[in-house]
């Protein structure tokens, strides 16, 4: 979601929790703590022919399944190809990244420049079921107001992993897999 804005002027104040209201129904940001401003995607589907998914609606939804990540500053970038045109500038807080692949998507988490877990070769359900496991993992993992970073550092990789296998194993029981 690129940071655009509407700049709404002449407008009462009386009119404008309406306008709010209305604005909101259409589906724009009007609230700072709105979970999507951590979101990136790129135009994704049906916008872009190297496309493979719709970007922007999955970012929208994935968002939302991530409140403790996005909370710490872990941005949330969706590209539906290999272009990457959804990166974002850095971060200090990390990214959890979905690239879509012609192939097999690949969801990366990155906690640090030049520190990347990668998860490759998966099925749209499947990138959206990690993503959904990392956030279980952090939630359960994390300390009071430690970053992914601190976290990742404090237990050690071996420990992140099996708690994050043991996210997906509760996705698949729920799922009925």
């Amino acid at each position: 979601f690129p940071q655009q804005a509407l700049l709404a002027t002449g407008v009462a104040a009386e009119a404008a929790p309406e306008l709010q209201r209305l604005l909101r129904e259409l589906g724009a940001v009007t609230e700072r703590a709105d979970r999507r401003l951590a979101a990136d995607a790129c135009v994704g589907r049906p916008g872009c022919a190297s496309a493979h998914i719709a970007a922007r609606s999955e970012a929208a939804a994935l968002v939302q399944r991530m409140p403790t990540l996005a909370a710490s500053g872990v941005r949330l970038q969706v590209s539906a190809c290999d272009k990457r045109c959804a990166a974002p500038p850095r971060t200090d807080g990390g990214v959890l990244e979905w690239i879509a692949r012609p192939d097999g998507h690949a969801v990366v988490l990155r906690s640090r420049p030049g520190a990347a877990l990668e998860w490759s070769g998966l099925a749209p359900a499947e990138a959206r079921a990690r993503i959904a496991a990392l956030e279980r993992a952090f939630a359960r993992q994390r300390n009071a107001g430690e970053d992914l970073q601190t976290m990742l550092e404090r237990i050690g990789p071996e420990a992140w992993n099996a708690a994050v296998d043991a996210a997906l194993c509760e996705e698949d029981e729920r799922d009925g897999d």
